[in-house]
């Protein structure tokens, strides 16, 4: 292996750390697989997996004299991860072990820190708004086909609709798994994911990137159009879902979308009114003054 600046061999141990590098995501890919397994023993079975933290710290450090990239977030995780020992520790139902109860938020974590020097090394966010985009439209689409519906308590008003909406035979893909939940299960996510696709819907058509190559055409309409498909499915599946908590929560984010990504007052408005329309009707449909039949 050649070293491109002085055109000296690369020592073994940095091209090693390369490898690594480059094989990052394949290890992420593997954990979320692994640790999202309904089942608990196959799911312990991949533990280590968490270990490969290590090699991959370590060879960031050799080739760019970094664990990670520093973000706001960061003392955040720190809180969190010391109060989930503590709260560990002190449970008073005690589980076989703290890494099996944390495998999921440490890969989030993990993720956070693959995509923060993803983005620091290629100077934007182009990739990180494209998986984002996709995760949202695969979440959104899942929750919609997939979901036990509560229509007896709090989806009574859409069951119309739910009643019609196409299943996921999640037998025949994965017959290991549980792809069936209730959409308020995963209302969080698409609370996170809901604005975020409308924003980067109004900026992928208000403020669009200049076009050079196909490629670049073909981004452009992902994010447009996948980002509008996403913002659909989710805001759809919080909707029909009715957690009160979620609906406020998103109709929060989606007014601060409004105010601060749209450019011109008449926009803002227009967005206002349309966001107000929805919320009354979400009001209404709650206080059972309007039910839908």
């Amino acid at each position: 292996m050649i070293n491109a600046k002085n055109k000296m061999p690369m020592p073994i141990n940095h091209y090693i750390a390369m490898l690594i590098l480059r094989l990052e995501w394949v290890w992420i890919a593997v954990m979320i697989l692994a640790f999202w397994h309904h089942s608990p023993p196959i799911r312990d079975n991949y533990i280590f997996l968490l270990g490969f933290i290590i090699p991959i710290v370590g060879a960031r450090w050799l080739i760019h004299r970094r664990s990670f990239t520093r973000t706001p977030l960061d003392i955040l995780l720190f809180i969190f991860v010391i109060g989930s020992i503590y709260n560990f520790y002190n449970a008073p139902l005690s589980r076989a072990s703290y890494f099996v109860l944390m495998c999921r938020p440490l890969l989030g974590i993990f993720i956070i820190w693959y995509f923060a020097e993803h983005v620091r090394q290629h100077g934007h966010f182009r990739y990180l708004t494209l998986m984002t985009i996709l995760l949202g439209i695969l979440i959104g689409g899942i929750a919609l086909v997939a979901s036990q519906w509560d229509i007896v308590n709090k989806s009574s008003d859409f069951a119309f609709l739910l009643t019609n909406l196409p299943k996921l035979d999640y037998k025949q893909i994965m017959p290991d798994m549980r792809l069936s939940f209730n959409v308020n299960e995963i209302a969080g996510a698409l609370v996170y994911f809901c604005p975020f696709l409308l924003a980067i819907t109004f900026k992928a058509f208000i403020y669009p990137d200049i076009v050079t190559t196909r490629f670049d055409y073909m981004i452009q309409l992902i994010l447009r159009w996948g980002a509008l498909l996403g913002f659909i499915l989710t805001f759809s599946a919080l909707l029909f879902g009715q957690s009160r908590f979620a609906l406020g929560g998103v109709f929060v984010g989606l007014l601060i979308v409004i105010l601060f990504v749209l450019p011109r007052w008449k926009l803002k408005l227009m967005g206002i009114l349309v966001w107000g329309l929805f919320l009354i009707i979400e009001i209404m449909i709650v206080t059972q003054m309007f039910p839908i039949t």
